[in-house]
């Protein structure tokens, strides 16, 4: 009864610094930023930036709660034999847009990134969408998308970008 009461904090998003940068390492100031964030127990929320002078987008950490009973059992699900059914993860998920007018891509140190599908994957968790995917998908958009699960600290991430060159495909990104 008691761990029905007790609320646990689930942080849907972190505090995060996103700053955007050309090649040459200047700010690329009033780019729009996006952050979606969602959890495992429903809830979501989406906040716009621009970036400033230091070419920074800035968002508050978002914090929701889930019962310390539902956080206990939750996980005990993974082993209840059923193809559908509840999930058994706890997780908070961050999604950040990066819209610019031009296209643009990255380009990835492979002893830092390695290519997952679709994604590059860094070793904490960082995933950015591959450019070539999005416009696969979609032709006309001209976005950066990067997303991890589970980081509660602070994240801070420069995301540089290189002007596409027409006809040109997306290299192998660098990013701190």
């Amino acid at each position: 009864m008691i761990l029905t009461l007790l609320a646990v904090l689930l942080v849907g998003s972190p505090d995060s610094t996103l700053r955007v940068v050309d090649k040459a390492g200047a700010p690329m100031i009033g780019v729009r930023v996006v952050r979606e964030w969602q959890t495992s127990e429903e809830k979501e929320g989406k906040a716009d930036a621009i970036t400033d002078k230091n070419g920074e987008a800035r968002f508050p950490r978002v914090e929701t709660s889930i019962s310390a009973l539902k956080k206990t059992l939750k996980p005990l699900l993974a082993y209840v034999p059923a193809s559908c059914g509840p999930s058994s993860e706890i997780y908070g998920m961050t999604t950040f847009r990066v819209y610019t007018t031009k296209r643009f891509t990255q380009r990835f140190d492979e002893k830092i990134w390695k290519r997952d599908n679709e994604v590059w994957v860094r070793s904490d968790g960082l995933c950015i969408r591959a450019p070539e995917v999005i416009r696969k998908y979609d032709p006309t958009e001209s976005y950066q998308e990067l997303y991890f699960f589970n980081i509660t600290s602070a994240f801070d991430f420069t995301l540089i970008l290189y002007e596409e060159e027409p006809n040109q495909s997306s290299q192998p990104a660098t990013g701190s």
